[in-house]
């Protein structure tokens, strides 16, 4: 197996950039001050990150509205272009990074089966982990602080998110868009606008051309929310709207102003242990 370690990379556009690549190591590396990323798969399969120092990659570029401002896809760990069975393991994740890790498929082939484990992620711009488009991708055991949203995915399937402990987002712990069959199980997060929201939106199927069709539009759906403790959370603990089929069951509520927020179409929806007011209250009602 091919290797990097004991590299220090600053100041250039990516830190560390692997190609074309399998069965590559990752390890022991200081990446820090990159304007693009700051470590980079690209269709690279089979690889492992670890016990790397990734901090403050990013970058400035213009936005849709004509504004300069800084995030624009950087990040301090990526994958992309079809990075599948993957790990990203035991690494320091911090400071100004966009998104923490950052495992990327808009327009291009998806990034599936890859794990997100035991890393500590602080301070990220915009998502402590951040995955779209693919399928059986797994975020187990993190340590995520500081960041706009912890986990953000969308479009996805089969995604695994377990035993984190996620405290002091900006914005949302976990928040999911568009997708379906995902678990979110174990997990303690504290400290939020919201804990978990799971929603549906329309989107233009121009700017989507690569998604496969679906009878359903990519319905958020069938997804399982269990076994979570969910503390502080200033607007609701569980948000869901227009999102249909899940489970959400054995959560630990304290200190929400709402526990459950179901808001749009909700057909089969299964809530459990809940007090009567807790699903479609006023938020004013859980002070």
């Amino acid at each position: 197996m091919a290797a990097s370690k004991n590299n220090t990379t600053n100041d250039e556009a990516i830190g560390i950039d692997i190609r074309d690549s399998d069965s590559i190591t990752v390890r022991n590396n200081t990446a820090s001050g990159n304007s693009a990323w700051g470590i980079s798969l690209l269709n690279t399969s089979h690889s492992q990150v670890s016990n790397n120092t990734v901090r403050d990659n990013i970058r400035y570029c213009e936005w849709g509205n004509g504004t300069i401002g800084r995030g624009c896809d950087a990040g301090g760990i990526i994958l992309h272009d079809g990075s599948s069975h993957d790990v990203v393991t035991d690494n320091l994740i911090a400071g100004a990074n966009g998104n923490g890790v950052f495992i990327k498929a808009h327009g291009s082939r998806c990034g599936d089966d890859n794990l997100i484990q035991d890393n500590h992620i602080t301070d990220a711009v915009y998502n402590g982990i951040e995955m779209g488009f693919c399928n059986s991708n797994r975020v187990i055991g993190n340590e995520i602080t500081g960041s706009l949203d912890a986990v953000f995915f969308d479009f996805s399937s089969n995604t695994e998110i377990r035993g984190n402990v996620i405290r002091n987002m900006n914005n949302h712990g976990i928040v999911s868009v568009n997708s379906r069959n995902s678990v979110v199980a174990d997990n303690q997060i504290i400290n939020a606008r919201e804990g978990v929201y799971f929603y549906w939106e329309t989107y233009d199927p121009k700017v989507y051309f690569f998604l496969t069709p679906s009878p359903d539009q990519y319905a958020s759906r069938d997804n399982t929310i269990e076994n979570n403790l969910l503390s502080d959370h200033s607007v609701a603990a569980i948000h869901l709207s227009n999102s249909i089929q899940n489970h959400i069951t054995h959560n630990t509520f304290t200190n929400n102003k709402q526990d459950v927020w179901v808001e749009g179409k909700n057909d089969g929806n299964v809530i459990a242990g809940l007090d009567a007011c807790s699903i479609g209250c006023p938020l004013l009602a859980r002070q």
